[in-house]
């Protein structure tokens, strides 16, 4: 019990020079430190809004750059476009000479087997030999 009261001593002993100095505080301290927070907290606004600023410049960069690979895309895609009509109407440029050739042949081959199937009316050896060849 002695122990109990003589730390209980001691510790009141120490801890009044800290109660006096917070008494001690005065109310012109107090509002000169609330003055400083304020003028801290405006700063660090400050700096905020500025950091913002900095911020919203990035975007907008982003941004731009972002339309102008759009535009860089649309214009790819143009020339693909492009490549691949181009491609049509080469091909089809090239087609048409062998189509018309195809036609030429198509009638000719009509000509020469008529021909060759009245000559065969007045030639009998010759309408023989078509009909073996299984043309007649």
């Amino acid at each position: 019990m002695r122990i109990l009261i003589l730390s209980s001593l001691i510790i009141s002993i120490f801890m009044s020079p800290a109660i006096v100095a917070a008494q001690d505080v005065s109310n012109r301290e107090i509002y000169n430190e609330i003055t400083d927070l304020k003028v801290q907290v405006g700063k660090l606004e400050t700096k905020m809004e500025e950091a913002l600023k900095s911020v919203d410049n990035r975007i907008d960069d982003i941004n731009n750059r972002i339309g102008d690979m759009m535009g860089l895309m649309h214009v790819i895609i143009a020339g693909m476009i492009a490549l691949i009509g181009f491609i049509l109407w080469d091909r089809r440029s090239a087609i048409a000479p062998v189509v018309r050739q195809a036609k030429e042949l198509e009638r000719d081959k009509a000509v020469v087997w008529e021909v060759l199937r009245e000559y065969a009316k007045k030639e009998p050896r010759f309408a023989e030999v078509l009909r073996i060849a299984g043309v007649l």
